[in-house]
């Protein structure tokens, strides 16, 4: 089985396209749609020279004028993703171990156990919540949350519900029977 001209266009562009998804340049896809354009003027009838000009013509015009504007508008300067290491500043997480300035513990945050130091001259115990200040090497920098900015944790200071000691009583009802 023998392919026709353009269906050789028409997988070029498909190929192509491909390599544009699993790449982040915005560049590969300006060449799938000169294949395309190769494609139609095989369609209309023109000759391998007026395909071979319509892909070089259609994919320079589109690299040269219209690639700066996409590139401009996709990675505009603050709007790329924040992923990984970058993300973490201003989550939330837990610490696992206890954590000082000096003495680096351990904190849970997004599923992830993350060294980790104080950002103040304190020590935070294992199950404070805390937030990430910033990363530092691959130590994250953390302090605690204040009970109030505990989500979930309404009316408790460290987990212990308001109106009880430490796992007595029943906050409910003022009960300290335990």
């Amino acid at each position: 089985m023998s392919l026709q001209p353009w269906q050789w266009w028409l997988v070029g562009a498909i190929v192509l396209a491909v390599v544009e998804m699993v790449s982040a340049g915005f560049f590969v896809i300006w060449f799938a749609i000169g294949c395309v354009a190769a494609m139609v003027a095989r369609w209309l009838g023109a000759g391998l020279v007026g395909q071979g000009l319509a892909f070089v013509v259609v994919s320079g015009v589109l690299v040269a004028f219209t690639r700066p504007v996409v590139q401009r508008l996709v990675f505009r300067r603050g709007r790329e993703p924040r992923t990984a290491v970058d993300a973490l500043p201003g989550q939330v997480g837990t610490v696992t171990e206890r954590v000082t300035q000096l003495a680096p513990g351990l904190v849970r945050v997004g599923g992830e156990v993350w060294s980790a130091i104080s950002a103040r001259d304190e020590e935070i115990p294992a199950g404070t919540r805390v937030s990430v200040v910033r990363v530092d090497g691959v130590k994250l920098v953390v302090q605690p949350l204040e009970p109030e900015a505990c989500p979930g944790d309404r009316g408790t200071a460290g987990g212990t519900p308001a109106g009880t000691a430490a796992g007595t009583g029943d906050a409910t009802t003022g009960d300290r029977s335990g």
